[in-house]
């Protein structure tokens, strides 16, 4: 039986903030992954690489395509791709605007297991980073109005595929 994960609250990430930001200090120095499972079963793994001075972090939760129900396959393929219109009352022109005035890159993925939010940026960044993170998961714009459009070219995407096979 496959279960989805709780929703994560704002105190959970900001929570997830400090312990990352703990053991990326604690072991900034050495190669060696460490993994931290919180009381609320998120799970937080850090691979310093003391060779650079960028950071990545990416945000998985089990909601990728194997989740979709019966018939409505190719969800969350459109899920992602709506995911991320804006933050709150910032367009998603806005908030890509600031990222790139902060050097971070920005990215939605799903894939068969995951639906995953990446972000790549310098080390000074991190913490902003991650209350970006938080601000994604907690605030995204969801633009309903374009759900049909979106529909309309992932079942044009899947017949082409199926035409080719």
């Amino acid at each position: 039986m496959i279960t989805r994960p709780t929703r994560m609250t704002r105190h959970t990430w900001m929570t997830a903030a400090a312990v990352l930001v703990l053991v990326a200090l604690a072991c900034s120095a050495s190669a060696e992954i460490h993994r931290v499972v919180l009381d609320d079963g998120l799970t937080l793994v850090v691979m310093p690489n003391p060779w650079s001075r960028a950071v990545a972090l990416s945000v998985m939760v089990g909601a990728g395509s194997k989740y979709d129900p019966a018939g409505e396959e190719g969800l969350a393929q459109i899920t992602n791709e709506l995911f991320f219109e804006g933050l709150g009352e910032r367009s998603w022109e806005d908030v890509y605007d600031e990222l790139s005035a902060q050097g971070v890159e920005f990215k939605c993925l799903t894939s068969e297991d995951t639906a995953e939010i990446s972000m790549t940026g310098y080390e000074a960044r991190f913490e902003y980073m991650v209350g970006m993170a938080a601000l994604a998961l907690s605030e995204p714009v969801f633009l309903v109005d374009r759900l049909e459009h979106e529909k309309k070219v992932a079942l044009d995407f899947y017949e082409a595929e199926i035409a080719d096979a």
